[in-house]
């Protein structure tokens, strides 16, 4: 079971996580923890089979591709932390908040 306060990165990430949460629901599998580390989003979960961690693989994996902030194309950058954001959010200050 997961509930929102597990989930500890950036709106913009929710396309990728939310349907592997919905996924983990409809098959019992526990998650642990959705976050943001290194400027990649990482799944942490109890169970599941090869098929759901190649999907958490894929959706980790698309993450260093996409703002976390927004969900437009974005691209790891080092902002004292890493982060994956586009131009604009890069930009304006909100680079180290979440």
């Amino acid at each position: 079971m997961i509930h929102d306060y597990f989930v500890e990165c950036g709106e913009g990430w929710k396309p990728l996580y939310q349907p592997i949460i919905e996924r983990c629901k409809a098959e019992g599998v526990t998650v642990l923890q959705v976050k943001e580390k290194f400027g990649g989003l990482r799944f942490y979960v109890i169970g599941g089979d090869d098929d759901l961690y190649a999907a958490i693989s894929e959706a980790e994996s698309k993450s260093k591709t996409i703002c976390e902030q927004c969900g437009a194309p974005g691209e790891l950058r080092k902002t004292g932390w890493w982060k994956t954001l586009c131009d604009q959010h890069a930009g304006d200050g909100r680079a180290n908040s979440r």
